[in-house]
């Protein structure tokens, strides 16, 4: 007979089976194909359908034919219950079209990423259904909507709402975003940067986001001060990123309310008027006690500030924690003390561009944790040793350019770490190379230009740098012969210019990109074939080259090239028409000869163009007008005949019609331009601000045609020492950009025209020799000029009036003798500027 207890047993176990049977039976209907439920998956299709454009088939998998749609990408389905809980649709490579209502269906969901695609819906406002998944703990709307927000209330309703990522959505219209934030008390993380937010300075009577641990509100607009600001009593903060919020002001003390701050990001606090925040907040008593703060980054934020202080109020906890210091581009002042070796956690200090002197104490020797350390561009001074790196075996990153830091170490030192990245440009590391660079092996980046080096390269150079992809020594007087084998080095950038290295060329580094070997003592002719198919820019100018271009150069695609100050000769090759890449081309101051092609014409990336002093013959060529982004034109010194060709009006990058005008694409090289009677440099970035023609010491003749005053973006314009006759242009002064005019040396006539004295930023005028006659144009510009060059009117006997000590009635000299004069100083300018 059967006991009680057994037969209970027996009963429960019956019951179970039959309860787990009917829930597979139940699990079978929801969701007949497996572990996706119908309406879940229905609603998935139609929110596909709503995509027009998906450009790296994302969304393939979501087929009709597919009916478990838990194996679709970037879903993810509970394995019980097979409801949907995670939707990633970020790095799709992005998705085009409309968010469909029917996610509404997806009420189990958990995880909604739209990050990183271009989404849109019927009017310009952020969908608020998303309010509707109940369910939701992490919501990513990343540059996702091209929308605007006026109200987001409905993130009230996402009570479970943990991690909420608005970045880039307009939120501008939104007056109470922290009141509504502040609905939601399961926050954790809150991204609101690049938001167009205009106030964070509400007040919060009632605080419930205490579990906020991370704020981010990067590159809004606030133009209040950084005092008044919502978030200072929301304790629980562990992360706050305010970098480029144009707040102001001090640092306020509530900041020491923040005791679980481990990063703080105050970088680039400053507004359009230039208030920067105050070091006094820094100073604080309250800082000190921060003792889990990680990292304080206050770039470019500090109105002044010593150094000493301000180390002084960093956190002094017994466990300190602090990895990452920045404090760069302040105006911090002062010595820096001894002291800075009791940071001994750091890991990255940057005090780089502030106003710091005196000598770097030993005691950073001290900081076992460091890898990087910058101080570049202070004024720091006497001798780095051996001592300065006794414990910095972990040291990746030093730069210390632009001191007065004399670097000397013993020959026979061998240094604890291997640097990956080094600058040490204008320090003294010569006269010798620097034998302990041999041991670095890893360095990726090396910058010694300027360094009083005045040695050969060593044996090692090419092995030792053999991983280095950018190298500078440029500005030493390192001799010798350039390395044999420096096809074997992995370099990309790679400038070597003024120098004294001579002899040839042999073949360049494999992967380079960037080469600048100008300024050298170098010579004989370019290698037949040069093997560099990543070369983007090659500036050899400076040198004693001589012979042909070889074909080989149209074989690379470069943006730059500089032969000027060199011996080349011979006729153009007639390859270089396919170099449709080229934005800079400086061929000036050689032997080349020929007629200048047409092909020109056809370089439609062209944006410095500089052929002068040179040994073409003929006409300028008419379809340089073709060349709408040229910004520079110089073909002065060249003996062209004829007229300005008309089609130059169509250099529209010299018009205000071009509102932006294209720089030169990357590169760190500079561009010569003659302009104020001297040779100006430019940095390839800032070329687009200089708008110039040259075309002096030519054989031009004929009149300056009226259409020159359509090119009224220029500031340089140089005709001088040419053969043109007539008047000055009437309407001149339209060019009200000119900052440099030139005329001088023509066979202008007439009287210099009123408008002139329009051109208020001209600062360098030249109408001498010519047989311009009547009254001077007075204005206090033309009168300054004067007071500044007496001469700008020289060799017109028929000018008078003021400044002029005579009047209009004095007797004429000569014309003829001036044009003889004239000739001859054409003549003699021309020679001596090619033979030169």
């Amino acid at each position: 007979m059967m006991n009680l207890p057994m037969f209970f047993s027996i009963v429960v176990s019956i019951t179970t089976i039959l309860l787990l049977l009917t829930l597979k039976t139940t699990a079978s209907q929801l969701r007949p194909y497996g572990g996706c439920i119908p309406h879940e998956r229905d609603a998935l299709l139609a929110f596909r359908k709503g995509i027009t454009k998906d450009y790296n088939d994302f969304l393939a998998s979501w087929r009709e034919e597919d009916h478990d749609c838990c194996r679709w990408r970037g879903v993810h389905c509970s394995n019980r219950t097979g409801h949907v809980l995670k939707l990633d649709l970020s790095n799709t490579g992005i998705l085009v079209g409309k968010i469909s209502h029917s996610l509404l269906s997806l009420q189990h969901l958990q995880y909604h990423d739209l990050s990183d695609n271009s989404f849109e819906g019927t009017t310009c406002n952020m969908p608020e259904f998303l309010g509707s998944l109940k369910n939701l703990r992490y919501l990513n709307l990343w540059d996702s909507f091209p929308w605007f927000a006026s109200a987001i209330s409905w993130v009230t309703n996402l009570s479970r709402l943990w991690y909420l990522n608005m970045r880039d959505v307009q939120l501008n219209m939104v007056v109470d975003l922290p009141r509504v934030v502040n609905m939601v008390s399961s926050l954790r993380i809150l991204d609101l940067c690049y938001c167009s937010l205009a106030t964070a300075n509400q007040s919060l009577p009632h605080l419930n986001l205490t579990n906020l641990e991370e704020l981010r509100l990067m590159s809004n607009h606030f133009y209040h001060p950084l005092s008044s600001c919502w978030f200072w009593n929301v304790k629980s903060l562990k992360y706050l990123d305010l970098k480029s919020t144009y707040l102001y002001g001090e640092i306020p003390d509530a900041i020491g309310n923040l005791t679980l701050i481990e990063v703080l990001d105050f970088s680039f606090l400053y507004d359009a008027d230039g208030l920067y925040a105050s070091a006094k907040g820094i100073m604080a008593a309250n800082m000190k006690s921060l003792c889990n703060l990680r990292i304080l980054d206050l770039t470019s934020s500090l109105s002044r500030g010593n150094i000493t202080e301000i180390l002084e109020g960093l956190p002094q906890c017994p466990s300190n924690t602090l990895n990452e210091l920045h404090l760069g581009s302040n105006n911090i002042t002062g010595k820096l003390p001894d002291r800075i070796g009791k940071i001994v956690g750091i890991v990255e200090l940057d005090l780089s561009y502030n106003h710091l002197t005196g000598v770097v104490p030993s005691e950073i020797g001290m900081l076992s944790n460091l890898t990087t350390i910058s101080l570049s561009g202070n004024s720091l001074d006497e001798l780095i040793t051996e001592e300065h790196f006794t414990s910095l075996a972990s040291l990746k990153n030093i730069w210390l350019s632009g001191n007065s830091l004399k670097i000397t170490f013993d020959p026979d030192w061998l240094p604890p770490f291997r640097l990956t990245d080094a600058e040490f440009s204008a320090c003294q590391l010569g006269p010798l190379f620097p034998a302990w660079l041999q041991s670095q092996v890893d360095i990726h980046t090396l910058d010694i230009s300027s360094t009083g080096i005045d040695d050969v390269l060593p044996d090692w150079f090419c092995t030792t740098f053999s991983k280095s992809t950018s190298l500078d020594i440029g500005n030493n007087r390192i001799r010798g012969k350039l390395p044999a084998n420096m096809e074997t080095m992995s370099m990309v950038y790679l400038n070597m210019q003024s120098n004294q290295f001579s002899g040839g060329i042999s073949q360049l580094p494999k992967n380079i990109y960037e080469l600048d070997i100008s300024n050298n003592s170098l010579s004989g002719s370019l290698p037949e074939k040069i093997i560099a198919p990543s070369l983007k820019y090659l500036t050899l100018s400076n040198n004693n080259f001589k012979g042909h271009i070889p074909v080989s150069i149209c074989e690379l695609d470069l943006s730059a090239l500089s032969l000027d100050h060199n011996n080349f000769e011979g006729e153009l090759p007639q390859c270089l028409r396919g170099s449709n890449s080229l934005e800079v081309m400086d061929l000036s101051r050689n032997k080349f000869t020929g007629i200048l092609p047409m092909w020109f014409g056809d370089l439609w990336e062209l944006k410095f163009l500089r052929l002068s002093y040179n040994m073409f013959s003929g006409n300028i060529p008419p379809n340089i007008g073709n060349l709408s982004d040229l910004s520079v034109l110089d073909i002065s010194g060249i003996s062209f005949s004829g007229a300005l060709p008309l089609s130059l009006i169509n250099l529209t990058a010299m018009t205000t019609k071009c509102t932006v005008r294209q720089a030169i694409s990357v590169g760190q090289g500079y561009l010569p331009v003659v302009t104020k009677h001297q040779e100006r440099y430019y940095e390839y970035g800032s070329l687009p601000l200089e708008t110039s023609i040259d075309l002096s010491s030519n054989q031009l003749s004929g009149v300056i045609p009226e259409w020159i005053v359509s090119l009224d973006a220029l500031n340089n314009l140089n005709l001088s020492c040419n053969y043109l006759s007539g008047k000055i242009p009437e309407k001149l002064g339209i060019i009200k950009s000119l900052e440099s005019l030139d005329l001088s040396r023509n066979k202008l006539s007439g009287e210099i025209p009123s408008s002139l004295s329009n051109l208020t930023a001209l600062s360098y005028l030249d109408l001498s020799y010519s047989n311009l006659t009547g009254v001077i144009p007075s204005g206090s510009q033309l009168d300054s000029l004067y007071s500044e060059n007496p001469n700008i009117y020289s060799g017109n006997s028929g000018l008078c009036g003021p400044p002029l000590q005579k009047n209009y009635s004095s007797n004429h000299t000569s014309q003829q003798g001036d044009l003889r004069i004239n000739d001859y100083l054409i003549y003699i300018r021309t020679y001596t500027w090619i033979m030169s």
